[in-house]
């Protein structure tokens, strides 16, 4: 399956070891990509990518049995270009995963307006962070929230962490507040809460 990352995760109470990364796969199996058979199961087995150059590949999301590992669900999530899933953090009801794409259509989805979500960015040399939420429940683990993350110049999301109220994601930009990155200060009146919305260094790409 040309696997080309991952990272791990094993949920709030045990029950299954979730792992993320990236495939060039063209089309993987139901033994490889197994689908539970609820009704709001996201599954998808067809690599919008492909083997012709590094910039084709899509994100992967597996959940295996800790004890026995053996495989219980397996989906391809990317659009037209390179796609990257690079850490995973379940809570009591959700498994957080966080990435990067390249791709610019047939990605993300405005899946519920109460849910902040940002459109994604013409990419072409350039890429969005990703941040995706999907239902812990393994008769139906439904697509919950997508959304790309960043401004006009790259972006990836490295690490997601989450608690019972708060979800934290750390990451890389390129982009400084006037590439409509939406950076944000957490206290304007505490001069002890650092922050810097301008990129000082390394490149657009």
């Amino acid at each position: 399956t040309d696997l080309m990352s991952a990272a791990y995760g094993l949920d709030y109470d045990g029950q299954h070891l979730w792992m993320v990364g990236g495939t060039h796969a063209l089309t993987l199996t139901n033994a490889d990509c197994p689908v539970p058979g609820g009704t709001g199961v996201h599954h998808t087995p067809v690599n919008g990518g492909g083997m012709d150059d590094y910039a084709k590949c899509d994100g992967f999301i597996l959940a295996f049995d800790p004890a026995t590992y053996q495989l219980k669900y397996g989906t391809l999530l990317g659009g037209y270009n390179y796609d990257m899933l690079l850490d995973v953090a379940p809570d009591a009801e959700h498994i957080y995963i966080t990435g990067e794409t390249r791709s610019h259509t047939h990605y993300t989805t405005d899946l519920d307006p109460d849910r902040y979500f940002q459109p994604l960015n013409p990419n072409g040399s350039s890429r969005d962070a990703v941040i995706i939420a999907l239902a812990k429940n393994m008769a139906s683990p439904t697509l919950l929230w997508q959304t790309p993350f960043g401004g006009h110049n790259s972006e990836r999301g490295w690490g997601v962490a989450t608690n019972a109220t708060e979800l934290y994601l750390t990451g890389g930009t390129a982009s400084s507040f006037w590439d409509d990155h939406p950076l944000k200060e957490f206290d304007l009146d505490d001069d002890l809460d650092f922050f810097q919305n301008i990129h000082f260094g390394g490149n657009a790409y």
